[in-house]
């Protein structure tokens, strides 16, 4: 993992604020790495994404429909031109979120288990719907 931001993350911002800056790498970041950033007054997280385009406007969109229904979801920020990315990285509002102990993992699987209930019938992300049409397409007929 890189400590320190690069050309990409820079290209990123500028496409939100020509003032914005990192002000350091968050820790998690399971498959992409995140940095917090500053745009304007608000403290975002930044996160370089190495998705494919198509599955980051389906998680993005899928963020979207949850916020509509009620639910607190990380708020995509736009940027200056209306994109909800660029090139595939992103910048999100981060939920205020600490570590999650006792009573709180109950509350965080019920909130989970409304979100499942809230996207039921949601399209599968596309990269998943494509492996799942190649297995069922390689399965003999019976």
């Amino acid at each position: 993992m890189h400590a320190e931001p690069d050309e990409r993350l820079e290209r990123m911002l500028s496409a939100w604020s020509a003032t914005a800056y990192v002000e350091g790498q968050l820790s998690g970041g399971y498959r992409n790495r995140v940095w917090a950033v500053r745009i304007g007054n608000r403290r975002y997280a930044a996160r370089l994404s190495s998705r494919p385009e198509a599955t980051l406007d389906w998680e993005i969109r899928l963020l979207d429909y949850l916020r509509g229904a009620g639910m607190h979801v990380p708020e995509v920020l736009r940027t200056r031109d209306g994109r909800s990315h660029v090139d595939g990285d992103l910048a999100a509002l981060p939920l205020d979120l600490g570590p999650v102990v006792g009573q709180e993992r109950l509350a965080l699987a019920q909130r989970a288990a409304i979100a499942w209930e809230v996207a039921n019938g949601w399209v599968s992300e596309p990269a998943y719907a494509r492996r799942r049409l190649a297995e069922l397409d390689s399965t003999p007929e019976p």
